[in-house]
């Protein structure tokens, strides 16, 4: 193999493994603030009231989000959930339908 050929694999290769780097850092990180954000503002445009949200964890492997301690509170919580957890599919990916693999409420 002639040496520009082996310098251009070996950035393709640091190319690569860096676009792997950000998707995960920004799945492990940046996704969850992403999350968290634009539930409470929809809620709060569409509702006209504030959304509580505990833990939110996301895999950016298994596309797999779970959130928990769901909850629009007034003087009684109308709406309160221990869990949520949805699983998407790999595949809705390249089909543009959302395909959920499961999705499951705990404790309503």
């Amino acid at each position: 193999m002639a040496k520009g050929a082996l310098k251009v694999w070996t950035w393709a290769a640091l190319a690569v493994i860096a676009v792997f780097g950000a998707y995960v850092v920004a799945g492990y990180t940046l996704v969850l603030g992403i999350i968290r954000s634009q539930a409470m503002k929809w809620v709060d445009e569409k509702l006209h009231k504030q959304l509580a949200l505990g833990e939110i964890r996301f895999d950016p492997f298994r596309l797999a989000v779970h959130i928990d301690d769901i909850a629009l509170p007034a003087d009684a919580p109308t709406v309160k959930v221990g869990a949520l957890r949805v699983d998407l599919s790999f595949l809705s990916l390249f089909t543009g339908t959302p395909r959920f693999n499961q999705i499951s409420v705990n404790r309503p």
